[in-house]
């Protein structure tokens, strides 16, 4: 419902701009839907945890293109949309960084995702395969379109995982606890990394 209002919003305020509307009666819907009780998304946050997913992963046998997309999931630290929207023109394999463009991100601020070794060796495999299209994975029933919102959730489901086991959106919490738990990062350049907005203590 809020998405359908935020997108509602828009048309009406284009439709104001280019002089086919007078108001915008989204506007006048503020309010009235009911609060949200926020619910933490479902991750693994130790190592015994996480290893029976990531070998599962790596045993999937669903769709090739699905499967490279989920090996990276827990990997790079992104929103699961900006990965299932990742585009050739983004990546750059040989500085193994991926600039994802303002217009993606929720803070509308564009973010630079190091790849690891193995994330560009993912991408080189699969690019022989989807390189000369624009997404890096593709929707194989509708052409020209990422993969759909709920391809890695119902991924997890078919490798046995209930959703209080693991969502895809779950993996940044993952991040979060692990890289500073136990590998030490200090907290600010994990949320950083997390395309978080943070206190800039550390100087830009």
């Amino acid at each position: 419902a809020r998405r359908l209002k935020s997108i509602l919003e828009q048309v009406f305020t284009y439709a104001i701009i280019n002089g086919r509307a007078k108001s915008n009666p989204a506007v006048s819907l503020k309010g009235t839907l009911p609060t949200v009780n926020t619910k933490h998304f479902a991750a693994p946050t130790t190592a015994a945890e996480l290893a029976p997913i990531l070998r599962a992963i790596e045993a999937f046998n669903g769709s090739y293109i699905l499967k490279q997309a989920l090996r990276i999931l827990p990997q790079l630290l992104i929103r699961p949309g900006n990965l299932r929207e990742m585009e050739w023109s983004e990546i750059d394999l040989d500085e193994a960084i991926w600039i994802i463009p303002k217009e993606k991100m929720k803070m509308k601020e564009s973010h630079i995702t190091p790849l690891s070794r193995q994330v560009v060796a993912v991408l080189r495999e699969i690019s022989a395969l989807t390189g000369s299209g624009r997404y890096v994975f593709p929707n194989h029933r509708t052409l020209g379109e990422p993969l759909s919102r709920n391809a890695f959730n119902e991924a997890f489901r078919r490798m046995g995982f209930t959703h209080d086991d693991i969502v895809a959106h779950g993996f940044r919490a993952t991040a979060r606890t692990m890289l500073h738990e136990v590998l030490k990062f200090q907290p600010d350049v994990i949320e950083a990394q997390l395309a978080h907005k943070v206190p800039d203590r550390l100087g830009g």
